[in-house]
Order: C-alpha cells, then structure tokens, then sequence
C-alpha cells in the first residue's frame, strides 16, 4: 500500500513538473501585449540587432549554423549598419540572459547552459559588434518583454524598427509581433537574420508579410 502510494506521489510530481515546465516555457516565447502607440508621433527608425551573442554562435556550443553561413550574415549586418547610420537610424543591441534559478538549471541541463546567467558567452560575437549606440538585457523571447527598451524608444519617438538577429523563428519573430501588437512599424532584414529552420523561416516571413511586416535585401534604398 505505502509503495503503491509512494508511485502515485512520484507520477503526481512528474506530472506537475512537466506541467508548470511547459508553462514556463510559453511565457517565455509568448510575444508580449502593451499600451499602443501614435505611429505618427514616432518619426524615427531604429536598427535592433537581437541575441548576436557569442554563446549561440560560436562552434564550441554547438551553433546550428555553419561559418559560411554565420560570415554572409555578418556581412549583411556591416552593410546595414553602414547605412543605418547614413539615415542617422539608432542602433540598438539586445542581449538574452535567462533569469531566475528554475530556468538557468534547466538551459543547463536542456541547453549546455547557453545563455544563462552565469554564462561566460552572454557577451556580442566579435564578429557582428557594430558598435551600438545602445544596448539592453531581454529575459524573454520578444524583446518588448523590457521596459527599459520599451522606454527608449519612447525617449527618443522612435516608431519603425529593422530587425535582425536570431533565431528568426523564435526571438525575431515575436519581438515583430510584441511590436506589431504596439503599432510599431516592422521590417526584417532577411540576409542579416538566421533561423536554425529554413522552411519555417520562410514560412515565418510569409505569415508576417500578411500581417504588414516588410522584408528587405541590403544595401536599402528606402524605407516607405
């Protein structure tokens, strides 16, 4: 009797860590909700550079992207930022720590520990640090999932966002909705983003089109 309901115990608490994980995990990835605001109001346009962080890029964590790959990307991303800077557009770098002791335990035993707080590769790859004129720390998917970043913006009436980075499927993808669910004006750069899953990733680009997020090959002659 004691046995069968020490087995029952154990089921139960498999069960409830597997429920609560998966819960975790969706607040994790789930774009955010915020105030809207005045498309309008908000001339200026902002380069976001999202998660280019040696941790998931580098070989010795096992990054699902080859070199070549991982050097075309950097390439775009030098050619954006040139002319991010010819408009006079702010470049803003957007680092992901995952927060709070259940989660780190987790990326380390789930994730080789990539992007946990005590990571020692939190910090930009070398070769995609273009020198940011500012920088903010996401614990979750969408990078609106910050209000210092949401702030900025704000502070300095910033209404269009390019977004490159990675994972285009994951981070990219809902930092677009997080800003589409604001009125905020979406772009993505396609050859400066890299997603782990091509065919979703141009499935992904396909649905947010419809939803008024515009892609664009660099050198970008024009924002309209």
């Amino acid at each position: 009797m004691i046995i069968a309901l020490a087995g029952v115990l154990v089921v139960l608490a498999i069960a409830l860590w597997f429920v609560f994980t998966i819960r975790a995990l969706r607040r994790l990835q789930a774009p955010t909700q915020g105030a809207p605001i005045t498309l309008a109001a908000r001339p200026n346009t902002a380069l976001v550079l999202v998660d280019f962080q040696r941790d998931f890029l580098e070989e010795a964590h096992n990054s699902p992207w080859s070199s070549d790959e991982v050097k075309r990307a950097a390439a775009s991303l030098r050619q954006l930022t040139a002319f991010a800077r010819a408009q006079g557009w702010t470049i803003i770098n957007v680092r992901h720590v995952y927060k709070g002791w259940y989660t780190n335990r987790m990326v380390h035993l789930l994730g080789d520990g990539c992007g946990a707080e005590d990571s020692t590769g939190l910090d930009v790859d070398p070769r995609f640090d273009v020198g940011a004129d500012a920088e903010f720390i996401k614990h979750r998917s969408d990078v609106f999932s910050s209000s210092a970043f949401n702030q900025y913006l704000e502070d300095r009436s910033i209404g269009t966002l390019v977004l490159a980075g990675l994972d285009g499927n994951l981070c990219v993808k809902n930092t677009a909705q997080g800003g589409l669910n604001r009125g905020y004006r979406i772009y993505f750069c396609e050859e400066a983003v890299l997603a782990r899953n091509a065919n979703e990733w141009w499935e992904t680009r396909r649905r947010y089109k419809k939803k008024g997020v515009k892609a664009f090959s660099v050198p970008v002659p024009e924002l309209a």
